[in-house]
């Protein structure tokens, strides 16, 4: 006898993948405005700016960036270097536990160089009509572009604003 059970759907509220894009090189700029989800980015090449919390942060190929919920940011491209980007949004119960093992800090959204290209894993598939066995790869693609930004934990404070 077969001890599984068998489920016809996955939900999580610990970490849930949104949306996902690519920019190519342009003038596209974003804000002054909030967001309601993080939101990852990854500079593929060329240059901009991410201001945030009174701070100015400059970026180039190679970095990463991260949009907190309900803060205000604004960020463009440089005039004689414009940026190419990727991007993901996520939300959930857990996306405060698992930025705190990262780089990443509220006073410090910009993560340094990778030292690989992590352009393809921002390739994560829709959930929407997704299948179960689907969302749940997604969730774990989601945790994986984020284990390449793991450090030692801190003691940043990761509420939403």
């Amino acid at each position: 006898m077969n001890s599984f059970h068998s489920y016809h759907s996955y939900s999580s509220n610990g970490l849930i993948y949104i949306n996902n894009g690519y920019k190519f090189p342009n003038m596209h700029r974003w804000g002054p405005g909030v967001r309601d989800v993080y939101s990852l980015h990854y500079i593929v090449s060329g240059k901009g700016t991410l201001e945030t919390r009174n701070t100015s942060f400059p970026l180039k190929a190679g970095e990463s960036f991260v949009i907190l919920p309900y803060t205000e940011i604004y960020y463009y491209p440089d005039p004689q270097d414009p940026w190419e980007y990727v991007w993901i949004e996520f939300k959930g119960d857990e996306v405060p536990h698992l930025l705190s093992i990262t780089e990443f800090a509220p006073d410090k959204p910009v993560a340094a160089e990778a030292p690989s290209n992590l352009e393809p894993m921002y390739g994560i598939a829709s959930n929407a009509d997704a299948k179960p066995f689907e969302k749940m790869r997604s969730d774990a693609e989601l945790r994986l572009l984020l284990s390449y930004r793991k450090s030692m934990p801190h003691s940043a404070n990761w509420r939403a604003s």
